[in-house]
């Protein structure tokens, strides 16, 4: 078929069978012939012409219906350069209470002065308690003892480097026993009255069951003078106890009573005098070095000290105890 040509279609739904003929005289050319064109391949438009509206040409409507757009046209805004304040008027809002308010409380204004300037302390009445320290001392004469009859005391003048001491004391009787005893005597041979050793200038070891002593001021003794030796160095561990109480004097430890002085030790003496200490040499070299140091450095230099030094341990027990007594003069009591 044609361009122009119509078909008839029965609308019977059943199948209908028959002939038809039709007679066409288009008086030349039939209508719509010559204005064929050749197959085009259409293009999709990639811009943004393709959201332009344009009219279609005639040559490529083929039949096509046309249609027309309508675009609004672009707002317009007025501008002007006047300025025009607005106005505001407001009204004062009405606040007003229908409360009756009672009347304020009676005062009553109050003056405040100025401080008083404050009275000076009253400076208190301090009483310095006095108290009196009876202590004495008879004859003492200088020897280097370990363990016996010493002049007031025990131990005289030697260095203890160990032992375990208990000692006791009522008036100037006195109880006592050890174990562990060593040491040594700087100077001369250590006496002794110790009936299982024997005078030395060293000793070890040594023990002793109870043993009883009287008239003896001091338990250790210090007492000294110029030519002899005067240091005594106390490493042992000691208990002492004064069993007696209310007595009119003091009762000491270590009887001090020096009757000048010996040359301060020198480096070497002291070095020998603390060998069998251990541990505890180098602080007791510091030490004594210390206390010579201070005697030196007085407007007359001193060249003699006596000491007594303790590296050890000593627990005093009961009342009217002191550590010592130190009595120093020169020979006529001055």
């Amino acid at each position: 078929m044609e361009q122009g040509d119509h078909v008839t279609k029965s609308p019977w739904s059943s199948w209908q069978f028959g002939a038809n003929g039709f007679y066409s005289d288009w008086h030349g050319t039939y209508k719509g012939k010559g204005n064929k064109i050749s197959n085009i391949i259409y293009k999709r438009d990639q811009t943004l012409n393709k959201y332009i509206a344009k009219p279609v040409s005639e040559k490529n409507a083929n039949n096509t219906t046309l249609l027309g757009f309508a675009y609004e046209p672009n707002a317009e805004i007025p501008i002007s350069a006047s300025i025009t304040p607005k106005s505001i008027s407001k009204v004062n809002p009405n606040i007003k209470k229908n409360v009756t308010i009672a009347g304020l409380p009676s005062f009553e204004p109050r003056t405040v002065n100025d401080p008083l300037e404050p009275a000076a302390p009253k400076v208190p009445d301090i009483n310095i308690p006095t108290f009196n320290v009876n202590v004495t001392s008879n004859g003492n004469g200088e020897s280097n003892v370990a363990d016996g009859d010493g002049s007031n005391s025990t131990i005289q003048q030697v260095i203890i480097n160990s032992g375990n001491f208990f000692v006791s004391r009522t008036g100037d009787n006195w109880n006592y026993h050890y174990d562990s005893y060593s040491g040594k005597s700087m100077w001369n041979n250590a006496s002794t009255d110790n009936p299982a050793y024997s005078a030395s200038s060293n000793w070890s070891s040594w023990t002793r069951g109870n043993t009883s002593r009287s008239n003896k001021r001091g338990f250790q003794a210090v007492i000294g003078s110029t030519g002899s030796g005067s240091t005594m160095i106390s490493n042992g561990k000691f208990i002492y106890t004064r069993n007696e109480t209310g007595s009119s004097q003091l009762g000491e430890f270590v009887h001090l009573d020096v009757h000048g002085a010996s040359p301060i030790l020198s480096t070497s003496d002291l070095s020998t005098a603390t060998s069998g200490l251990g541990s505890q040499a180098t602080d007791v070299q510091t030490a004594y070095s210390d206390a010579a140091t201070i005697t030196g450095a007085t407007s007359t230099l001193a060249t003699h000290m006596h000491t007594w030094i303790n590296s050890g341990k000593i627990i005093l027990e009961g009342s009217d105890v002191s550590l010592t007594n130190t009595y120093t003069h020169n020979g006529d009591n001055t």
